[in-house]
């Protein structure tokens, strides 16, 4: 059937359908829709005749069909094209993305780089280097400019093949044309170099050249690197050794910690033990007490050692175990101590060392530990941790992205942020504060029932028991932020038990929420306690439409504060915002600068006088250290535990 034919009778069709149309559009106001409707049907012959038209033709030719990627005249089938794209790239279907590309080639649907990319994405393993480095030359004959996506494939294939040198030559070339390396460019590199030549070396001298490029690696890298030198008793060679704990210190400024998993697996292969006994031996505690306090917080399975290292023979590690804890049990009455003990007579094995700080103890290589707060102590080694505060400039990162916030949501509160600061600056000269209370945090606090609201006697609570547990020192000096909205006569309530109810609408009978935040009024005792605040200079207003985060944090930072500045407060921050808050920096400012509190209960009329609780700041930083024996720290990102090592 030739092409010119089909569309006549097409033509001829469309224009019959077109006249009936045109009838029965125009009679359609004088009848009811119940008879346009009827009269339509008299449309379906015609209409069953394009369709079988269409159907034949489609079948001849290939038009419509799904599953055809370019139409007999050369168009591109849109629907097939995203589908198939979206199939190959996603599930890595090498055999499909060939095929795709051979439809393609020469067409002017493959003149995209997007498109060059999405090929080249399924490429890699070494037997699809050929095809890969094909479509990347022609991507570059048709003058198509490549990016870094084109380019991590070829670089993935190259390491396959074990080509390294020509596969580092592709990343110098993509500096060349002002494309910049990713952590994704070296990672197909680094793994071969460390997983399969066997050459940790190598492989740390590229990590090391990727900082200096400001490409920060992961702690999946860190221990790819420490099992290929494991692997490869690299650890004896004081060379390495020495640069390995250079590489640790330069991304412990960066890295956060390493997950549960990742602690698991390199205390496997320091202690030479595989990750089921790793998993049974448990975390290492000092106490039972703290095998308790872990129990209570995160029910995790639990042995604890006896940490005395007393005994003289140094060719045995006498260990005290505690049996694993039930969940459906009593702490105090399953903690069962059992003597053992393990041979080690010789000292060359992987999972011993003799540390020479520790007196000859024997020690593992790696072990998961927790560590207590009230001694900051490292049962393993007795290593002690550090409380890590802002520097200088890092106070000044934090306060510049403080206005960034503010600034991202109008200029006034960016405006109303600099008042602050340069109001703190004058306050901080006569006496620097040292204790910001974050007062809507503390007047909600506990009460979420039917008649809580923001209570000024919880804020005024919280300000005695400052001043009871800390007024001794002369230094102490309370400051009051609170939110414009609570500071009036008439102020809002915002407990979550008031801010909706369901009502029955009288017209449709229907269910429907509504906002209901009523709204307080002060009290005489509320205007006193205001007024006190204010007589004793520790009250400021955040302005209208500010976030009082920005100002209790921007207090703990204040430039001219030579004090340590204390946050009292429960709030998790989880405002996106403040994502413009460098990780590093937000962690090491909420460990030693936020004190979170309770309330035995909330104030009421039944409740006058509760109990006020203040946490104090973590007497050491949650971020990696080397303690002053030699031994790295690692803190679990996503657990409680520490990963003792020894490189």
């Amino acid at each position: 059937m030739r092409l010119s034919t089909v569309s006549s009778i097409f033509l001829i069709l469309f224009m019959q359908q077109f006249r009936r149309v045109s009838c029965i559009y125009f009679k359609r106001s004088s009848g009811s829709l119940a008879n346009y409707h009827a009269r339509s049907i008299s449309f379906k012959p015609v209409t069953d005749k394009v369709h079988s038209l269409v159907k034949c033709y489609t079948a001849v030719e290939g038009f419509g069909n799904d599953d055809v990627l370019l139409y007999p005249d050369g168009t591109i089938n849109e629907s097939c094209f995203r589908r198939q794209k979206l199939e190959f790239t996603k599930n890595k279907l090498y055999s499909n993305a060939t095929k795709f590309y051979e439809t393609l080639k020469g067409t002017k649907y493959l003149t995209r780089t997007g498109v060059y990319a999405a090929i080249l994405s399924v490429c890699t393993q070494k037997e699809h280097l050929t095809f890969a480095t094909a479509v990347f030359n022609e991507m570059i004959e048709m003058k198509i400019a490549p990016c870094e996506a084109t380019y991590v494939p070829l670089i993935r294939c190259y390491s396959a093949d074990n080509q390294i040198n020509t596969a580092l030559e592709l990343i110098d070339q993509m500096k060349l044309l002002g494309l910049e390396p990713k952590l994704r460019t070296y990672i197909p590199v680094f793994e071969h170099m460390c997983l399969i030549n066997k050459d940790p070396k190598r492989g740390l001298e590229l990590l090391s050249y990727m900082l200096d490029e400001k490409i920060a690696f992961t702690s999946a890298q860190l221990v790819v690197l420490i099992n290929s030198a494991i692997s490869s008793n690299l650890l004896e060679n004081l060379e390495f050794k020495t640069d390995l704990n250079n590489l640790i210190h330069r991304i412990s400024l960066e890295l956060l910690g390493v997950t549960n998993g990742q602690m698991q697996v390199v205390s496997s292969i320091l202690s030479a033990k595989t990750l089921n006994e790793i998993k049974e031996q448990g975390i290492l505690v000092a106490t039972n007490d703290d095998a308790e306090d872990i129990y209570t917080s995160s029910n995790e399975n639990l042995i604890t050692e006896n940490t005395d290292g007393n005994d003289s023979n140094d060719t045995e590690m006498h260990n005290m175990e505690v049996s694993v804890v039930n969940d459906d049990s009593e702490i105090t009455q399953d903690l069962k101590v059992i003597v053992k003990s393990t041979n080690s007579h010789n000292h060359n094995l992987v999972g011993i060392i003799k540390d020479p700080n520790h007196g000859g103890q024997i020690l593992q290589r790696g072990r998961i530990v927790d560590i207590s707060n009230s001694t900051c102590t490292c049962p393993l080694c007795d290593g002690k941790l550090k409380l890590i505060n802002l520097t200088p400039d890092e106070k000044e990162r934090v306060r510049i992205a403080l206005f960034k916030i503010a600034g991202s949501y109008s200029s006034t509160q960016a405006k109303n942020l600099m008042n602050f600061s340069e109001w703190l600056n004058q306050a901080n000269l006569i006496k620097p504060y040292t204790y910001i209370i974050d007062g809507a945090n503390v007047a909600y606090n506990k009460q979420n029932f039917v008649d809580g609201g923001f209570s000024f006697r919880q804020i005024n609570m919280m300000v005695n028991k400052i001043k009871e547990k800390y007024g001794a020192d002369p230094s102490c000096n309370i400051l009051i932020l609170i939110p414009d909205a609570y500071a009036r006569q008439i102020v809002p309530n915002s407990v979550s038990s008031r801010k909706t109810t369901i009502s029955k609408e009288q017209e449709t009978g229907k269910d429907k929420k509504i906002t209901n935040r009523k709204l307080s009024y002060l009290t005489d005792e509320d205007m006193q306690i205001l007024k006190k605040f204010e007589d004793e200079n520790m009250l400021y207003v955040v302005p209208p439409g500010g976030n009082d985060d920005w100002y209790w944090i921007y207090a703990t930072v204040s430039a001219t504060n030579p004090l340590p500045s204390y946050a009292i407060t429960n709030d998790l921050m989880r405002d996106h915002r403040l994502a413009f808050l460098e990780p590093r920096l937000f962690l090491r400012w909420r460990t030693s600068m936020v004190m979170p509190f309770d309330f035995s209960s909330a104030i009421d009329n039944n409740h006058t006088n509760p109990n006020v609780y203040i946490q104090e700041p973590s007497k050491f930083s949650r971020e990696i250290q080397l303690t002053d024996n030699g031994r790295w720290h690692f803190p679990s990102v996503d657990s409680r535990g520490w990963l003792c090592a020894s490189f």
